[in-house]
């Protein structure tokens, strides 16, 4: 008899057992099939409404690889141009290189917005600017003596430095990234607009123009196409600058769409997932020389 008892004592406690982990985990379970299913549900609403969002927005196609051959780009609401490696050539993404400030110039920021002394600081940057080999800690130093120049109100002082950042040589385009290169651009326009020069309007128009045919991050020109526009506005130019302008908007509306699909499709699709007809993997075929 003890025997039996105990034997159906071990019973009772193998199903008392059972059914205690079913009532855990069934409900875990069920939580997570239902938490997938909205996940899923939200990423079709997300990617749904993305596609009517663009597909209302955008007509045009920023191209910036005229060479690849689309019957009809207008089918399209933006485009992704990969290489044959499947990277991103279009939206032109960030530079990977970083930045850093040196020591020497990290001292003279000291001297310039502690102490407020841009005399003395402008004397150390220039010392830096001319001893220094490092492209970026030339910039910084270009860029400072600019800077304290312009709290000074010496804005003809300034232009005189800024065209060498903004425009620099073809030997020394390279040293600077794209995105120190639009700075100075800005800068350059800011300068101009603030001392009311006569080549306010002839940089203006020469910035919207060449903006397409830098190698200036797409995020950056957006940034700055921006910029330009509401620098024309504050300079009384945009009526002789509206056909740039309804350009820059064009190119900004498109540009937009393009970086937006591309973080949106690299991590939400693959290249056989992508909706038809709303947004196109593009290839460039590889040189053959």
């Amino acid at each position: 008899m003890r025997t039996t008892n105990t034997t159906s004592g071990t019973n009772q406690l193998r199903w008392v057992i059972l059914l205690l982990a079913i009532a855990v985990i069934l409900p875990t379970v069920c939580l997570l099939y239902f938490m997938t299913q909205a996940v899923k549900n939200e990423r079709l609403a997300v990617r749904q409404k993305l596609i009517d969002n663009y597909t209302s927005r955008a007509k045009d196609i920023f191209f910036k690889n005229p060479e690849i051959g689309i019957e009809d780009p207008d089918e399209f609401s933006a485009s992704i141009t990969y290489d044959q490696n499947d990277k991103i050539i279009y939206p032109i993404p960030s530079s990977q290189r970083i930045i850093y400030s040196s020591d020497n110039v990290q001292k003279v920021w000291k001297i310039e917005f502690s102490d407020a002394n841009y005399v003395e600081a402008i004397k150390e940057y220039d010392k830096i600017a001319n001893l220094s080999s490092i492209p970026d800690e030339v910039y910084q130093s270009k860029m400072g003596i600019i800077r304290c120049l312009v709290k000074q109100s010496k804005f003809d002082d300034a232009i005189k430095i800024c065209p060498d950042l903004a425009w620099p040589g073809k030997h020394i385009i390279n040293e600077f990234t794209p995105e120190q290169i639009a700075q100075a651009k800005l800068m350059l326009i800011s300068l101009y607009s603030k001392a009311e020069h006569e080549n306010l309007l002839d940089e203006l128009q020469n910035q919207f123009a060449n903006i397409s045919e830098s190698a200036i991050p797409t995020e950056m020109q957006v940034f700055v196409l921006e910029k330009l526009i509401k620098l024309t506005g504050k300079s009384d130019l945009a009526e002789k600058l509206n056909i740039e302008i309804q350009t820059a908007k064009k190119i900004i509306d498109s540009a937009s769409l393009s970086i937006t699909a591309a973080d949106y499709f690299d991590a939400n699709t693959s290249g056989q997932d992508k909706p038809d007809k709303t947004f196109f993997k593009i290839q460039t075929v590889p040189s053959l020389y």
